[in-house]
């Protein structure tokens, strides 16, 4: 609901204009028939007005703005059916809404410009022509960078249209005495809107959601692949029950308000503005210095002070483990014991393997200036199941197929496995679980095992 409202409120501009250019063309029409000796009935007025605000409607709400976001603008996407791939994948709110706002909005496309067509054998040219109009409509967003030009979006208005067309059908079976023919026109509308939810039903049927290695980035290797020693005897001892797979506990709004308000008043400031998603609520403070980013799956939080990071500095090196854990105090996080220690580029990083109902990482930036941004993405766990392992020739065969996940490119020709291991992973539904993690090319090659 607080997603939809959202969106009503952002698109509540572009409605008023659309109603007031359509009453003026409506104006326009109706002056220049007067001056021509003749009138439109109050039917015919009525859907003058309705078609034309609707038109421009379509012109402010699909071309002249997008809800991808600027990284996607003057883009494109061929895949047939990817919005609905993804959201069986990752469920949020928006993107169910995007997958079925892009069908009901052309409903009224086919079911306005129906009308006129009454029993005409014409009737069906209503269905090409909103195939035709959304197809324009991507073609304007890609010309000018106002949009994706997105083939699903080609099929979901054009669904819309069919929609829209067979509640008009419904409506004049019914108008005209034929409930037989008005039924079956109001199946054929139900069905045109099943798709989002068909999507939305497949998702919680799903045991997994999506994790940062379910993407597959690799490309297939089309030369040899070969283990060491060490990686082939790591992989072939790995039993289901090296690879139990966890349920992380969840959080909810008031959690995260709390948890923010807690952080900001260590500086003396308080919530001063917050973004709510559904997946995550990110606050500011008053100083609009500092953030608090709190994810309800798992309860993983992200804390950011600007005035650090924006100075530019790299991360400071040599600290200890005790130093690390007195600047991640200041902020009130403490880190478990048992965690190892190990830095990166960017932060340095404390990692506690499952266990005792716990497990995951802490990474903490702290620059000459001091301490700059901490994720803490430690878990209460609860075990569900165990995960299936791979034997070599698995992986080999994945490999093959290049359905794994890499961040970067394995080089051409024969590929070595030098050393695996596994690490852990929380998904979209809260899921931990075990990836494979083969080390070879000088790539990091990530495998997500399935329960078995």
């Amino acid at each position: 609901m607080r997603t939809f409202i959202s969106l009503l409120t952002y698109y509540m501009p572009a409605l008023i204009a659309a109603l007031i250019l359509g009453a003026l063309a409506y104006l326009i029409v109706a002056a220049l028939l007067k001056r021509r000796g003749r009138s439109l009935s109050r039917g015919w007025k009525v859907w003058l007005f309705v078609s034309a605000s609707y038109l421009f409607a379509i012109l402010f709400l699909l071309v002249l703005r997008s809800s991808r976001g600027g990284s996607y603008y003057g883009g494109t996407n061929f895949e047939l059916f990817y919005g609905y791939r993804q959201l069986t994948r990752s469920f949020t709110s928006h993107a169910f809404l995007n997958e079925l706002m892009n069908i009901l909005i052309f409903v009224p496309f086919g079911f306005f410009f129906a009308l006129p067509f009454g029993e005409s054998r014409k009737r069906w040219l209503v269905i090409p022509l909103g195939a035709l109009t959304s197809l324009l409509v991507e073609v304007l967003q890609y010309l000018f960078g106002l949009g994706i030009a997105d083939v699903d979006d080609l099929f979901n208005n054009t669904l819309g249209t069919v929609c829209g067309f067979a509640l008009a059908r419904c409506c004049m079976g019914f108008r005209a005495k034929k409930p037989g023919r008005g039924a079956l026109a109001l199946v054929l509308t139900l069905l045109c809107l099943t798709p989002p939810f068909a999507a939305w039903a497949v998702y919680g049927a799903t045991p997994y959601g999506e994790g940062a290695y379910d993407v597959y980035y690799g490309q297939p290797v089309t030369g040899e692949v070969s283990f060491s020693d060490e990686a082939a005897g790591f992989i072939s001892g790995l039993t289901a029950q090296d690879l139990p797979v966890y349920t992380a506990e969840s959080g909810t709004l008031d959690d995260a308000r709390e948890y923010a308000a807690a952080f900001f008043a260590r500086f003396g400031t308080e919530i001063d503005s917050e973004d709510l998603y559904d997946e995550s609520a990110w606050f500011r403070d008053s100083s609009q210095q500092r953030m608090c980013i709190y994810h309800y799956a798992g309860r993983e939080i992200e804390l950011e002070d600007y005035t650090v990071r924006q100075s530019g500095h790299e991360l400071k090196p040599g600290l200890t483990e005790d130093e690390l854990r007195a600047c991640a105090l200041d902020w009130g996080v403490e880190i478990p014991e048992g965690a190892e220690l190990s830095a990166d580029e960017y932060s340095y990083i404390f990692t506690l393997k499952p266990t005792d109902g716990k497990g995951g990482e802490v990474s903490v930036a702290v620059t000459e200036d001091g301490l700059a941004r901490i994720r803490y993405a430690i878990y209460s766990l609860s075990a569900i199941g165990s995960a299936q392992p791979l034997s070599a020739a698995e992986c080999e065969t994945i490999l093959h197929r290049g359905d794994y996940s890499c961040w970067d490119t394995l080089p051409e020709g024969e590929v070595h496995i030098e050393r695996a291991e596994v690490i852990y992973s929380l998904d979209s539904k809260g899921t931990y679980r075990p990836i494979l993690t083969l080390h070879g090319g000088g790539c990091e090659i990530h495998i997500p095992l399935g329960m078995a």
